[in-house]
């Protein structure tokens, strides 16, 4: 699996095992593509909803409180709203409060989203500190996507792996 890609899956599974329910907040919208294709054993077995403004947050609503129903503890679910927080207007305040919100800048650390931390965590062991920094710096702009990132990961892992057979002639 993608290195960026498996770190933020392995966020999300671990906000999903700690809370239950995760209302995840994409305002950039870094990760459409990855909300799409989701599946419920990636994110630990949790029930995934998104927001789709052409349905809107009633609909939405609905699908999530049949979900619910009458428990009082929070069930898994994955609510991915590609769309800021304050955008969103407390139409999800409920499962907000009941669960975790994760979103860029969110805090602590692990809940946050945002594609530059993200690719901080993952790419910390691949690459050295300053191509780190110039990484990201670059998706501070704007300039590399998920995908872009997880491509980067593997060549940056591929030239570690050559270096190493190079230097112990194993290879």
């Amino acid at each position: 699996m993608p290195l960026v890609t498996e770190a933020l899956l392995n966020l999300l599974h671990k906000q999903v095992e700690d809370h239950g329910t995760v209302v995840w907040f994409d305002p950039q919208r870094w990760y459409l593509d990855l909300a799409r294709t989701l599946e419920p054993d990636v994110v630990a077995g949790a029930a995934i909803h998104s927001y789709d403004p052409e349905q809107g947050f009633v609909w939405l609503r609905r699908q999530l409180e049949s979900a619910w129903g009458e428990r009082t503890d929070p069930p898994r679910l994955l609510i991915y709203v590609p769309l800021g927080q304050a955008e969103a207007h407390q139409a999800l305040v409920e499962f907000e409060v009941a669960g975790v919100v994760i979103r860029p800048g969110q805090q602590p650390p692990e809940q946050n989203t945002a594609l530059a931390a993200v690719a901080r965590r993952a790419l910390g062991a691949v690459f050295p500190p300053a191509a780190l920094e110039e990484i990201v710096a670059q998706v501070e702009a704007g300039q590399l996507s998920l995908a872009e990132l997880d491509e980067l990961a593997e060549k940056g892992a591929e030239a570690q792996t050559g270096a190493m057979a190079v230097i112990f002639g194993s290879g």
